[in-house]
């Protein structure tokens, strides 16, 4: 196995050897992440498979029911439209969306930055309304230019 790292390819023995030549206190510090980092995926695995066990009991003593999807997804509070989750499949399918979680993370991530810089762009012109405003960002303007020179001709 190859493991690339800043641009230089090195096997894992190579990493290995290298790690090994570490002071002993840094290879401690880097034992204790890599345990660590076992610890977590194994413990979360663990409880992973204890909730599909758990489940699994529940429904096999008739205790819990199985729900079908379109139950669970009222269950989450909106929805979407069946035209938008379409939308949403089909570009999927077409390679344009990367899978259907991605593309709603995205579009909710995307609206709250639509929306404040909407606000931001009110703002703005709520400000170039304002003579003072307007004679203030022209004179930082001035100064930035003289600053920005330091002291050179204008370029042509």
């Amino acid at each position: 196995m190859n493991l690339g790292i800043k641009g230089y390819v090195m096997t894992v023995d190579q990493l290995e050897r290298e790690l090994l030549g570490l002071p002993a206190p840094e290879r401690a510090r880097l034992a204790e992440r890599l345990l660590a980092s076992l610890d977590d995926e194994s413990s979360l695995e663990r409880k992973w498979y204890d909730e599909a066990e758990r489940r699994l009991a529940l429904l096999t003593a008739g205790v819990e029911r199985e729900v079908p999807g379109d139950e669970v997804f009222k269950k989450v509070g909106w929805q979407v439209s069946q035209s938008i989750a379409q939308a949403v499949k089909d570009a999927v399918e077409h390679g344009a969306a990367e899978s259907q979680n991605a593309s709603g993370e995205e579009a909710l991530l995307r609206h709250p930055k639509e929306l404040r810089r909407a606000k931001v762009d009110a703002a703005y012109e709520e400000a170039a309304q304002d003579p003072a405003f307007m004679e203030d960002m022209r004179s930082t303007g001035e100064v930035f230019d003289v600053v920005a020179s330091d002291g050179l001709e204008p370029r042509d």
